[in-house]
């Protein structure tokens, strides 16, 4: 293989990076592998929740609204931090105080934080500031210069993990409530989903680098659009519904694997993470009120139905004006 094929290669990318560059690529997946799981193992728990405790739809989906937007602040604000204090020390911080929470975060802590390093542009960064007599004001990010980007990139933010915290929170219930699937039957179109997120997550990684951010964001979104119509409207059997999942998990997970260049990209160092931590929760809170809003559309309408008046049998009003005598 030459030397230009072996640039163009797929896994390239890995092995030139550096052993520091490894090492916080492998911290970032078990960060968000942890996160995911945690995420996953509630929306199989939702539909026991219910039964269990008798706890309608409106409300198990306020849970999951709840648990979201405590997360949301949570990110922003270690967003703010790390622009004062340094990515590694806020990460620290936060493994540590999850960690008393959860004994898988506590054990990844020995993985992350012995081997990740600050990245030597953010400690000159914060150096030149100081030089300057200058602090990180993470309010800069609502200043003239940059509102229009923070608004843009919280709207972007917000239509991507909506889609995502409805699918994920409600498709079990939908599988077993609607399409009548057993707990073990849901879990296997629960697998072909999770297979099709992470095919999605590295086709669209490669694609962001092939056909530019932008497109590559309105392609999955188009696509996702199309894929949720026909996987909850469309009748099919079951084996269709169980091919139809790769590409529900393929298109609404695989989005993601733009944000954090695109969002990287945006802000200038000096208000990166706070640029950053902003956009994607300020998203990430607004996109928790989903799960609820479904739940409770579901427990409204069919309220709304016994309000309204039955029409059986009922004339229908004429439109045409009588004949003029």
């Amino acid at each position: 293989m030459t030397k230009q094929a072996e640039d163009h290669h797929p896994t390239a990318w890995y092995w030139q990076m550096k052993a520091q560059e490894k090492n916080a690529f492998w911290a970032s997946i078990g960060g968000w592998t942890l996160d995911a799981m945690d995420v996953q193992i509630f929306t199989f728990a939702v539909p026991a929740i219910m039964v269990t405790f008798g706890v309608d739809k409106a409300a198990a989906g306020l849970i999951g609204t709840a648990t979201l937007l405590t997360s949301a602040f949570g990110g922003w604000f270690a967003g703010a931090l790390s622009d004062g204090y340094g990515c590694v020390p806020t990460l620290r911080i936060t493994i540590l105080w999850f960690s008393g929470f959860t004994f898988l975060c506590g054990l990844s802590q020995i993985v992350r934080e012995r081997f990740v390093q600050e990245p030597a542009v953010s400690a000159d960064a914060r150096e030149k500031l100081a030089a300057a007599g200058e602090v990180p004001n993470f309010l800069e990010i609502f200043g003239p210069e940059r509102l229009k980007t923070t608004v843009l990139a919280c709207l972007l933010t917000t239509g991507a993990q909506g889609g995502y915290y409805a699918i994920t929170t409600w498709l079990p219930t939908f599988l077993q409530t609607e399409r009548k699937l057993t707990a073990l039957g849901s879990g296997g179109y629960i697998a072909i989903t999770i297979i099709g997120s992470f095919v999605g997550y590295l086709a669209s990684a490669w694609l962001n680098d092939r056909i530019g951010r932008r497109p590559n964001f309105i392609l999955f979104a188009a696509c996702s659009i199309v894929v949720v119509i026909a996987y909850t409207l469309i009748p099919v059997s079951d084996a269709m519904m169980l091919v139809l999942g790769f590409p529900l998990g393929f298109f609404a997970s695989g989005i993601f694997s733009g944000m954090g260049p695109i969002l990287t990209e945006l802000f200038p160092h000096r208000m990166r993470s706070s640029g950053q931590g902003f956009a994607y929760n300020f998203g990430r809170g607004v996109a928790a009120l989903n799960p609820w809003f479904v739940g409770l559309l579901s427990a409204v309408l069919p309220l709304a139905a016994l309000l309204l008046p039955e029409t059986k049998g009922s004339e229908l009003p004429a439109d045409v004006a009588p004949d003029a005598e």
